[in-house]
C-alpha cells in the first residue's frame, strides 16, 4: 500500500494531499502511519498538511505513529515557519497530557513522579530536532539530560552498529 501510494505521489505530486486525505479516512492506524511517510518523502506538495500533522498534540503524543512523525519531524521542521516551529516548542514547553497514574500500573504517582516524567516525554520530542532548536531550547535540553547515564540521540551507537555489520560480512 505505501508503495502504492508513493508510485501515485511520484507520478504526479499533485495528488499528494487527496492521498493524505484517503488515507486518513481509514479507521486503522498502518493508513495514517502512511500518510505522515507521504507527507515526509513529498513535503513540498503539501507544506500546508506537513506543518498541520506536526502541531497536531493527538499525533505528538500518539504511540502508534512516533516511528513516523519523528522522521517527518527531524526532517520537516526546518520547513515550518517561525511562528509555527513556536507554535510546536509551546506544545513541547506545555508538556504530555496531564496523568497522575504511573503508566499500565494504575498507581498514583507522586508529583516529583509526574515532573520527572513530563521531562522524559519532552526530551523524547526535542531529540529529533535538537540541531535546529534555539539556543535557548538547546540549553534546557542540556540541562533535562545532564544527569541520565545516556542521552536520548542513539545516532553514534546505530552508526558504530552499522560499521560493525558491515566489517563483519566483509569478514566472512
Amino acid at each position: 500500500m505505501r508503495d502504492a501510494a508513493k508510485q501515485i505521489a511520484r507520478a504526479d505530486s499533485s495528488q499528494v494531499p487527496l492521498l493524505v486525505e484517503k488515507l486518513e479516512q481509514r479507521w486503522w492506524h498502518v493508513f495514517q502511519r502512511i500518510a505522515l511517510h507521504l507527507l515526509r518523502v513529498f513535503p513540498d506538495a503539501a507544506p500546508t498538511l506537513v506543518a498541520e500533522r506536526l502541531l497536531d498534540q493527538k499525533l505528538l503524543d500518539a504511540v502508534w505513529c512516533q516511528n513516523e512523525y519523528r522522521h517527518l519531524l527531524k526532517e520537516r521542521f526546518n520547513l515550518l515557519s517561525l511562528e509555527e516551529r513556536e507554535r510546536w516548542l509551546g506544545l513541547i514547553e506545555e508538556g504530555p497530557p496531564a496523568t497522575e497514574e504511573a503508566p499500565g500500573a494504575g498507581e498514583q504517582l507522586s508529583p516529583e513522579d509526574v515532573e520527572q516524567e513530563a521531562l522524559g516525554w519532552r526530551r523524547e520530542r526535542l531529540a529529533p530536532v535538537l540541531d535546529s532548536l534555539p539556543a535557548a531550547w538547546r540549553s534546557l535540553h542540556e540541562e533535562w539530560v545532564k544527569d541520565l547515564a545516556t542521552s536520548t540521540d542513539f545516532s553514534p551507537v546505530f552508526n558504530k552498529l552499522g560499521k560493525l555489520r558491515s566489517y563483519r560480512s566483509k569478514e566472512h
